[in-house]
């Protein structure tokens, strides 16, 4: 079951994990610190959220492929700890899974609309994703992976489409903040407001252990994919 995994594969399960919904905040959380310090703290983050994850790695090396965050916490930090953690994940997990269902029923909605004239209703479009995203999990995670290298394809090309129109209305001095027409530049007190939500944005963590199982214990491969995915 190891054998399966491929670096691509599961760069784009690491990438497609850390993208969602918190990365739509980072521009309006970042207006206070504008560009310098926005670069500097998307640096950090990214430094210390892959040293996290490696960390994790490398505890999940020490069992056997298929253990739980669950598992891997009560073992090592006993059952309070375990306790604790399970309440956060569980209440992430929460959260995340009601934005994502909102946001991909919404999407079936308006589609069906556009397509039939009907409205299928909130509720019956965000089923019906919600059991298309389901099958695709039970799958397999290898067909998890060749999806997440299609999805994440197109995402990078509407994005580079979406950017190219925006290019020519950058103005430098506004952006690098230099001289007169400068933006007033940013202050690093806000670092304090936008740290928690870029922390959230690269948060990818809880694939480690998904990954250790579809690959097995290659922690060489394993590392790479969260080197290039974050």
């Amino acid at each position: 079951m190891g054998s399966q995994g491929n670096v691509l594969g599961g760069t784009m399960i690491i990438a497609g994990t850390a993208i969602g919904a918190g990365m739509l905040a980072l521009p309006m959380i970042s207006a206070g610190m504008w560009i310098y310090w926005s670069l500097l703290l998307m640096v950090l983050t990214w430094m210390l959220m892959l040293r996290a994850s490696q960390a994790i790695l490398e505890v999940n090396l020490h069992y056997e492929p298929g253990s739980s965050f669950h598992t891997l916490v009560q073992d090592t930090l006993g059952p309070v700890w375990s306790t604790i953690n399970g309440l956060a994940v569980a209440f992430v997990l929460y959260i995340l899974v009601y934005a994502y269902v909102s946001g991909g029923g919404s999407t079936v909605q308006q589609t069906v609309m556009a397509v039939t004239g009907n409205d299928p209703g909130m509720m019956g479009s965000s089923l019906f994703f919600s059991l298309i995203l389901m099958a695709c999990v039970w799958w397999s995670t290898r067909f998890v992976d060749r999806l997440s290298v299609i999805l994440m394809g197109g995402m990078v090309l509407t994005f580079i489409l979406s950017m190219t129109g925006m290019l020519s209305q950058i103005r430098l001095p506004v952006l690098l903040d230099l001289g007169e027409n400068g933006s007033g530049g940013g202050a690093g007190i806000f670092i304090w407001c936008a740290l928690s939500t870029y922390l959230t944005s690269f948060c990818f963590h809880a694939s480690v252990p998904s990954l250790v199982k579809y690959f097995g214990k290659r922690p060489a491969d394993i590392n790479k994919c969260l080197r290039y995915g974050t």
